[in-house]
């Protein structure tokens, strides 16, 4: 007997194998398979014409039923319907996911090439899950069996997630986690990118980076392809993006991934190798390199940052933000260099300010990169920057300002122990507002070019905008009262778009759902004004109460609520009728950070009590307020008329599908 060592590939195509011991072999590599190249030995039996002894054979007991890591009995399922799809459809679909999710890192041209032919069971995966994503933009052919091949990989992905981690496998989890997203199947989204990052990691600790001492790249070493870079920091963007705080906490930090920052696109494309490996730190050390890596060439590297960013501001809103203990602290205040929201509004800007000039909407219009076939990645990029400059320039934001005359900061504890400088709180609306504007602006620009980007993260943009252009037709004064009727066009805009989407993803029935119930609720306080509505967040226990509870419940699981209106009209129909709304005790719900720094505050904020004590109780401002509601549309769900306030990815995630029994 003697052991050979090839790949499956060589073995097919019967060449011999060229390897020193280490995957890729040189096939592979010149034929761009390195990924896929996997090195196993194979026995063979060499001829004799001694007698041959009889031996005694050994039979094992029977294994048991249930599959085993990697293995499974539908590989014929998955066989049958990989060779139902039309080659030509692939091809369609890997057009469409390279355009529409700039997320997605990894895509390269080559995919294109890999539709047929003796193909591996994962990679089938892969190309089904792109299906999948895409089958709903690429019309009825592909989008009718879009459930069935959702099941099938869900089925298919159950057996493998204790698998040996290969480069397609964490592509697919990275995938369905997007897709389970705009299904508005918020629990088992996170997973499927929790299950992704877990195993880049693990495929990362078995494929070193490593380079020689004066940072080039070492001839006898080992060192990661760019798609397998790409794939690493993608399972880092989709972590970012699905994640927010101690709630929902990031499972990667990109200190510890030790993983080379993504080369251009060109260079991707064309396979160049990097002459020099740069790490996350390197870039963020040196201004630079920052720079340099922020070019039109790097859109990727971008969203990389971008995202690592947004994350940071998302998580410290939803942590408590404003409400934690010790930001009422001079030091702390937002107009202080030294307080944590201007460090983070300093990370953001820095951010925007390397970036290319030409990324830059809307001194840079769409047109131009729609030209180059890049318009998806250059609104992807400005999105981000508009949506996380929304999130934290409206942190201070009175949540219902009836009585205010200007631009102003928090209307409720905690308060800061001294004045903003003069023209500070303006300055934090325009910016706001200009931000908003733009997001509406871009959608508007993108449609009109015959390019819409409809995903779930640009749904939440739309969201957010529509949100606050809401808000400020409500309460022009929280702004500029002249521009009423624009913010009320670019609000119409804002629904349509969101229309559109929710045609697409069910996660945008939901969005039009809170909208619809948000708008009901800014007029019955417009109109209830004379009577004295307290404008304090504190005085409306049951919203935030219930948010509170939502984000731990649903990742136990509900995601089965049925939504009574398939369409959701903006104004959700009224009734006479008086709906008590019973209070949900801090008590009984689970822990939660804003809960915990409400509390830590309580007795800061008692001076005010006295200021409040003239209003109505808060029970019966509750009862008139939802007086006009019907609360049939979201039964155990009121809590999402707080959601979009602070997490709109919240009222995705629903707790009442799984079993807690």
């Amino acid at each position: 007997m003697r052991t050979t060592v090839a790949c499956e590939r060589c073995r097919r195509s019967k060449v011999k194998c060229h390897h020193a011991g280490e995957r890729p072999c040189r096939g592979c590599l010149r034929s761009g398979n390195s990924e896929t190249c996997v090195l196993t030995p194979t026995l063979i039996q060499r001829t004799s014409t001694r007698p041959r002894k009889r031996s005694v054979k050994l039979v094992s007991p029977p294994t048991s039923a249930v599959p085993t890591p990697g293995k499974h009995d539908y590989s014929s399922d998955l066989a049958t319907a990989f060779a139902k799809v039309n080659v030509a459809l692939f091809s369609r679909a890997v057009t469409t996911f390279r355009a529409r999710f700039p997320e997605c890192g990894f895509r390269h041209a080559h995919d294109l090439e890999r539709f047929s032919g003796d193909i591996s069971d994962v990679e089938k995966l892969r190309l089904l899950a792109i299906l999948v994503i895409c089958a709903r933009y690429l019309g009825e052919e592909a989008d009718v069996r879009r459930v069935e091949h959702a099941a099938l990989l869900t089925r298919e992905l159950q057996c493998r997630m204790t698998a040996p981690p290969s480069l397609c496998l964490i592509q697919c989890f990275l995938i369905m986690a997007i897709y389970e997203w705009g299904e508005n199947i918020g629990h088992s989204a996170w997973m499927y990118a929790g299950i992704a990052a877990r195993m880049a990691q693990v495929y990362r600790a078995g494929q070193p980076d490593t380079a020689g001492p004066d940072g080039k790249m070492g001839t006898n070493r080992t060192i990661l392809s760019e798609v397998e870079v790409r794939t690493v920091w993608t399972s880092f963007v989709i972590d970012k993006l699905l994640s927010c705080g101690q709630q929902r906490p990031a499972m990667m930090r990109p200190g510890d991934l030790n993983v080379r920052m993504p080369q251009s696109e060109e260079d991707f494309v064309f396979g160049t190798e990097p002459s020099v490996l740069l790490s996350f730190d390197d870039i963020m050390s040196d201004a630079s390199l920052r720079k340099h890596v922020s070019g039109s060439g790097f859109q990727f590297g971008i969203l990389v940052r971008g995202l690592d960013i947004w994350h940071e501001i998302h998580s410290w809103i939803v942590d408590g933000g404003r409400k934690l203990p010790h930001m009422t602290e001079s030091e702390n205040c937002p107009w202080k260099p030294t307080s944590r929201w201007a460090r983070l509004k300093a990370q953001l800007r820095c951010w925007r300010e390397d970036q290319d000039p030409r990324l830059r909407y809307p001194d840079t219009k769409v047109s131009a990169h729609v030209h180059f076939r890049q318009g998806e990645a250059f609104a992807y990029i400005n999105l981000l920057f508009y949506l996380s400059t929304v999130f934290i320039c409206r942190e201070f934001k009175p949540f219902l300002p009836v009585a205010e005359r200007e631009p102003r900061g928090p209307i409720d504890p905690p308060f800061f122990p001294e004045d903003a400088p003069p023209g500070w709180w303006r300055h934090n609306a325009d910016e706001l507002f200009d931000a908003v504007a733009q997001i509406s602006y871009l959608m508007r620009d993108l449609n009109s070019l015959g390019t819409p980007l409809h995903t779930p993260f640009t749904g939440l943009c739309v969201f957010t905008a529509a949100v606050m252009n809401d808000y400020v037709v409500a309460f022009p004064v929280m702004h500029r009262p002249q521009e009423s009727d624009l913010r009320r066009r670019l609000a119409a805009e804002n629904q349509a778009d969101l229309e559109d989407i929710a045609r697409l993803w069910k996660v945008g029935h939901k969005w039009l759902h809170v909208l619809g119930v948000m708008r009901n609720l800014y007029d019955r306080v417009i109109d209830n004004r004379a009577q004295g509505i307290s404008r304090s967040r504190y005085d409306y226990v049951e919203f935030e109460n219930s948010i509170h509870c939502a984000p731990d419940s649903s990742l136990l699981g509900r995601d089965e609520l049925v939504d009574p209106h398939p369409h959701p009209h903006p104004h959700p129909k009224t009734t006479t009728t008086t709906t008590t709304i019973t209070p949900v005790m801090a008590g009984t719900g689970p822990n939660n950070c804003r809960r915990v720094a409400r509390a830590a505050l309580d007795e800061e904020s008692q001076h005010s009590s006295s200021t409040s004590s003239s209003m109505q109780p808060p029970a019966q401002i509750m009862t008139e307020l939802m007086s006009g509601l019907n609360t049939d549309d979201f039964p155990g769900d009121d809590w999402r008329l707080w959601s979009f306030w602070d997490d709109p990815h919240l009222h995705a995630f629903d707790a009442s599908a799984m079993d807690t029994s």
